[in-house]
């Protein structure tokens, strides 16, 4: 995990230039230390430190230290009643390794040059060994390089509060630090805002208040308020709490720090209400970092974690009572040593589920598992098609034999046989990232409308590619490049025309090898004469959620077939599609099977009649077999006093389910058609 916390942070300057006076002395004494803050460069330097005896923080400064010494010892006074503010919020001072804290003020060796639009960073020595020291922690602020930061490196500025946002904020880290799995950008803002806020102002002391409501800027705090009635009394008890735990050797993260479940229970207890809806708000750190604990049913019946992100269906007999459960994540290795997973996996997608004391159990029978992802916490490029459930089996992980992944619904099913560390795998071999609009069109009546945004903070870049209705894609399939900066959109409000075309067809979106991410699309399809789009929404599968080879799906023709047409979309990718459809009417009774073949990478709209071989009935059943090639297929239905759609629903890979037991397997279609796996 990195620790190293950098904060970005604007200053405007409210006091006036004041000539220096005589300030109290801080001793003084040099110290060496090698390297910088990111890298052994096998170089040491020399540093003068200012410290009074017993104080746990230093200022920092290069040796022979040409700063203001007046402004030094301002810096020293003024830091004094912020450190004693923020360690009576939190009810016990950072712990013995993490002190002291040093503040270096200028582009030392250490800190090396600023970094534009970056106020300050912290760390703590432990992660950086070189320096050589085994405690103690650090701030970098660059206070002396002109221009950087927003009030002057000049006494009396330098002593009073408004000076020390930054240095209430990076200190604030240094709570969180070892004694934590985690340390929270939206606590340090919030922190660093109870003390001053930019320019000087008045303190924010309500949780609740509008302006934290921004990540990393006091979101969770925001979030924790509103969500749980947190309110800064709380934090002291939760805190001291935590230590405790750390304390006595009981942190279930890392090195013996604490979770992230860990200091949400000391929450609860101290609020009186769970948090977990609060931390689940934020995207700031691995989901299953955010812990949770729950219950296996001996009767059977499913239970869940992470508000539902992680279920459990145990067999019938698999367990004899009620079995308590931890849902926990990991960070590296967990003790130094740990076998770690093969091929392509993320710690944002590794559990630890256990008993509550950490200890494993072996079911009767076996467990079956669903885990969610998000495909944007993945490595660029990794093929979702391939993802399988993982277990930690002695001293390797080994495949969970009969785990599936369906992409559509973003989730991977197994059953397990025990508790034991859970983590989701994909094939090493990359490939290029692909988000499909399976259906676009621009006539008289209706066009497509397509927004692109870039949600991450770097750029990213790709193209759009048309491929029409009824013909194979082609080399000269035209095409539309995008590149958007951080937070920019791209919107085509007819989609299909900013091609110089028109009719319909398909869209794929692929990502530029090496950009890092895909922009989130959103598609709706307009009625001709409106600016709005009426209940329209046209959904995006990336290619992994097409239904593969021995794969099933099933589709739901709707009530009132007078009020609403029906017609099916098909798209196919390289090795085109055979699938055969089994209608039934309401009561099951098998209406007509149909196969159809479509050719490579081609998009078809259907009627019934050609889906099916029949006319369409009200809450007629369409049961999809893929025999070879993979599609995306869908339904769709259109008012009848209308032209745009209500949207398309894809048939998402089938799996049936009453217990995991008698799960069934890829085969083809049964009969009757069971439960729907939740």
């Amino acid at each position: 995990m990195a620790r190293r916390i950098l904060f970005g942070l604007a200053l405007f300057c409210t006091f006036s230039a004041r000539p220096a006076t005589a300030q109290t002395p801080v001793p003084s004494t040099t110290f060496s230390m090698t390297g910088t803050h990111t890298t052994n460069d096998l170089v040491t330097v020399t540093y003068r430190a200012f410290q009074n005896p017993g104080d746990p923080y230093r200022v920092v400064c290069s040796e022979p230290c040409t700063a203001d010494l007046n402004a030094i010892y301002g810096l020293y006074a003024g830091f004094a009643p912020v450190y004693q503010q923020i360690v009576a919020l939190f009810g016990v001072a950072p712990t013995a390794n993490v002190v002291p804290f040093d503040m270096h003020i200028d582009a030392d060796h250490w800190c090396g040059p600023e970094q534009p639009g970056v106020g300050g960073i912290s760390d703590y020595f432990w992660e950086v060994p070189w320096a050589g020291f085994t405690s103690g922690s650090y701030g970098c602020f660059w206070f002396t390089v002109p221009g950087h930061y927003g009030i002057p490196f000049t006494y009396p500025e330098t002593s009073q509060i408004g000076f020390h946002l930054l240095t209430a904020h990076e200190f604030t880290h240094t709570e969180f630090f070892r004694r934590h799995w985690y340390s929270y950008e939206d606590f340090a803002k919030a922190v660093s805002f109870y003390i001053t806020t930019p320019g000087g102002g008045p303190p924010l002391t309500d949780p609740c208040d509008d302006s934290l409501n921004e990540v990393g800027n006091g979101k969770l705090i925001w979030e924790l308020c509103h969500q749980s009635g947190f309110q800064w009394s709380h934090l002291a008890p939760a805190f001291t709490s935590l230590d405790a735990t750390y304390n006595a050797g009981e942190g279930e993260a890392i090195y013996l720090a604490t979770s992230v479940y860990q200091f949400r229970k000391a929450l609860n207890a101290a609020i009186g209400k769970d948090t977990l809806d609060p931390f689940l708000t934020l995207d700031g750190f691995a989901l299953p970092q955010v812990g949770d604990r729950g219950t296996l049913k001996s009767s059977s019946a499913r239970s869940s974690g992470l508000g539902g992100w992680v279920s459990f269906l145990p067999s019938t007999g698999a367990l004899t009572s009620d079995v308590p459960f931890l849902l926990n994540g990991r960070d590296f290795l967990d003790p130094p040593g740990d076998p770690l997973p093969p091929d392509l996996y993320e710690f944002d997608n590794l559990y630890t589920f256990s008993r509550p004391n950490g200890n494993n159990v072996t079911f009767n029978a076996p467990i079956y598992v669903q885990m969610k992802y998000d495909p944007a916490l993945m490595t660029f490029g990794t093929d979702e098609s391939t993802l399988r459930l993982y277990q930690l089996t002695g001293t390797s992980y080994q495949l969970v034999a009969d785990s599936v992944v369906d992409p559509s619904k973003m989730r991977v099913s197994g059953s397990v046989p025990s508790t034991g560390n859970l983590v989701l795998v994909a094939s090493p071999t990359l490939i290029t990232p692909t988000t499909v609009i399976a259906r676009a069109v621009s006539n008289t009546n209706v066009h497509t409308r397509a927004v692109l945004r870039n949600p991450a903070g770097g750029s990213t870049s790709g193209s759009l590619t048309f491929h029409p209705q009824g013909v194979a894609a082609g080399p000269t399939d035209p095409t539309v490049a995008f590149s958007l900066g951080s937070d920019q959109t791209m919107v085509l409000d007819d989609l299909v025309a900013a091609f110089g075309t028109s009719g319909a067809g398909s869209v794929d979106i692929t990502g530029a090898t090496g950009s890092g991410y895909m922009p989130d699309v959103y598609v709706t399809d307009v009625e001709a004469g409106t600016t709005a789009s009426p209940g329209s929404f046209v959904p995006t599968y990336s290619v992994a959620s097409a239904l593969q080879v021995n794969e099933r799906g099933m589709l739901v023709a709707p009530i009132n077939l007078q009020q609403e047409r029906l017609r099916f979309v098909v798209r196919t990718f390289a090795a085109g599609v055979t699938f055969t459809v089994t209608a039934r009417d309401p009561a099951g009774t098998v209406i007509s099977i149909t196969t159809q073949t479509y050719g490579a990478n081609t998009m078809m709209q259907l009627t019934p009649a050609t889906f099916t071989g029949v006319a369409a009935q009200p809450n007629e059943s369409f049961d999809i077999s893929v025999s070879s090639g993979s599609a995306l297929i869908f339904s769709e239905t259109v008012a009848a006093r209308t032209f745009v759609g209500a949207g398309l629903i894809i048939a998402s890979s089938l799996y049936l389910v009453a217990s995991a037991s008698r799960r069934l397997k890829k085969t083809p279609p049964s009969p009757v058609v069971r439960a729907r796996d939740a």
